[in-house]
């Protein structure tokens, strides 16, 4: 039975690959959500083998 119930795990980058990964949010003009959401495609993507992975987000205040 499908249950619609989701789940979350914690965890902490270091602040050295922080800092790495924002510069290259930056250096790529996009956000730092949107840079982690590709590599998030990319990682289940390398599980599943499926070329489209579909992810659902919230748009809250967002214009784009």
């Amino acid at each position: 039975m499908q249950t619609f119930r989701g789940a979350n795990f914690g965890f902490r980058l270091s602040p050295e690959l922080s800092g790495k990964l924002r510069e290259l949010s930056r250096r790529e003009s996009v956000t730092l959500f949107m840079l982690l959401l590709a590599a998030f495609k990319v990682l289940l993507y390398r599980y599943t083998g499926q070329r489209d992975v579909v992810i659902g987000t919230d748009i809250s205040g967002r214009e784009r």
